[in-house]
């Protein structure tokens, strides 16, 4: 009995005399430069048109919000940083996937960009180092329509799960935004210009 008192007093001194973590220092990025929206070019309350290649059509409405964020860690570190994203939700009139872009400066040497439709995520090129190894191509036509310098991305995770079908690959371009989502059935959705 003894020495289980004693170790138990000594566990009790050994996790309440532990030096604890200093403070993390923060590393203020700042606002999210407005250059960072050449990217995205949505615009709050716009309405979009995407066909399905059924024919049937679906609008999406933007919503644009920006807000501060700050890393942190599980364990000790000696910096958190804090960044602005901005994040623009394409809401469908259609019981179907939503659509969010999130741009941000958690890295002040590029923009990190992504695009989760419904749960698939995609990473969108920037400027930065660490950029994904995207298709660009010069022109791309889509439902009778030319676009320019279009990337063509695939899946960079995300959580599937039982779903049978997801969003596999899109097409996407700084002009337009989106204008392609193939799906994992082959089936596919086109921007179509009003």
């Amino acid at each position: 009995m003894k020495t289980r008192l004693l170790l138990l007093v000594s566990v009790i001194l050994l996790l309440t005399t532990c030096s604890r973590c200093p403070e993390a220092i923060v590393l203020d990025n700042g606002p999210l430069p407005d250059e960072a929206m050449q990217y995205v070019p949505y615009r709050n309350g716009q309405s979009l048109l995407f066909r399905h290649s059924h024919n049937m059509e679906v609008r999406f409405d933007v919503f644009q919000v920006k807000y501060q964020q700050t890393t942190s860690c599980a364990e000790c570190c000696k910096y958190n940083v804090r960044y602005e994203t901005n994040r623009t939700e394409l809401n469908p009139n259609y019981p179907l996937f939503n659509i969010a872009l999130e741009i941000s400066n958690i890295d002040t040497s590029f923009f990190y960009f992504t695009a989760n439709v419904g749960n698939s995520a995609f990473t969108i090129p920037t400027n930065g180092p660490d950029q994904p190894d995207a298709e660009r191509l010069d022109s791309a036509l889509v439902d009778s329509v030319w676009y320019y310098d279009v990337y063509i991305l695939g899946t960079s995770g995300g959580y599937q799960g039982e779903e049978v079908i997801y969003a596999d690959t899109i097409f996407y371009n700084y002009t337009d935004g989106i204008i392609k989502i193939i799906m994992s059935n082959e089936e596919y959705y086109e921007l179509a210009k009003e």
